[in-house]
């Protein structure tokens, strides 16, 4: 939850952890938030040790691109007949698809 995130990794090396299987390391090349930060132009000089203490970040949600198509799969074994599976999943699939944008398509 970003709610509980209170402090950049990487400020010293024992916070950051480059063989977690994260975002930040597939993203960012194995680099701790720090050095992300601090090869900014705006930070490249910074100390973190001279920043206000604590420092208090201030994050932006940003979406990734959405995919050019959407395919929807449906089981349709033996086991969908039990308790209107199938047609519970049918209604919940057509719910989606009419759900999405117009520009979206899907298969």
């Amino acid at each position: 939850n970003i709610e509980q995130i209170t402090h950049f990794c990487g400020v010293d090396s024992s916070t950051h952890n480059p063989y977690a299987d994260n975002d930040q390391n597939t993203f960012c090349k194995y680099r701790s938030t720090w050095d992300v930060i601090k090869s900014h132009a705006d930070f490249a000089a910074a100390d973190p040790d001279s920043l206000p203490n604590p420092i208090k970040p201030v994050f932006r949600l940003v979406q990734a691109k959405a995919y050019d198509q959407i395919v929807v799969v449906i089981d349709v074994s033996s086991s969908m007949t039990q308790q209107r599976r199938l047609e519970k999943v049918r209604q919940a699939a057509h719910l989606f698809l009419n759900a999405l944008p117009e520009d979206r398509k899907s298969g």
